[in-house]
């Protein structure tokens, strides 16, 4: 297992969890989930198989749009880092990186342009805050309760959002 995609998983369930933590709940410990995991590995297939209906989607809701893209760091390890979509192109992809990368050393501009098939997960906030997509999200809500017994009560509301 790979100690990065612990420390990714985790600083995206802390963020989820923050308002938690700021009333004075205990934080939820680290998210461990191997990068050969089979239903971490089916989820991200299922977001690149199911492309055409992010762009569908993006169309219809293109200020609620977030992806999850493979960003190799300046130490060669592939971090997947969480952005807010700009713009959706044919072949690329114009991302706000909301989720930093932990094991790049120097300067990351937040504003980036990738190819599509960096696009490891994809979500699109629909009326009602409702969620499509999310298919890796699914996938540490479950396993976080494997781990945990329970989520925590923000992370549990975060979970309901996803249809």
């Amino acid at each position: 297992m790979k100690p990065i995609l612990i420390l990714i998983v985790a600083l995206i369930l802390i963020g989820i969890a923050w308002r938690s933590v700021a009333r004075g709940a205990q934080e939820p410990p680290p998210l461990a989930i191997s990068d050969d995991d089979p239903e971490m590995k089916a989820a991200m297939k299922k977001a690149k198989e199911t492309i055409s209906e992010f762009r569908q989607l993006y169309k219809e809701h293109p200020n609620g749009a977030m992806v999850k893209i493979a960003f190799v760091t300046s130490s060669g390890r592939t971090e997947y880092l969480g952005a807010d979509v700009l713009e959706l192109g044919e072949k690329d992809i114009k991302v706000r990186i909301t989720t930093p990368p932990v094991s790049h050393k120097g300067k990351l501009e937040s504003l980036q342009s990738f190819p599509i098939e960096k696009v490891v997960d994809w979500v699109i906030v629909m009326p009602g805050d409702k969620r499509k997509g999310g298919f890796t999200m699914r996938v540490m809500f479950k396993k976080a309760r494997e781990q945990w017994g329970k989520l925590p009560p923000d992370v549990a509301a975060e979970e309901k959002k996803y249809e």
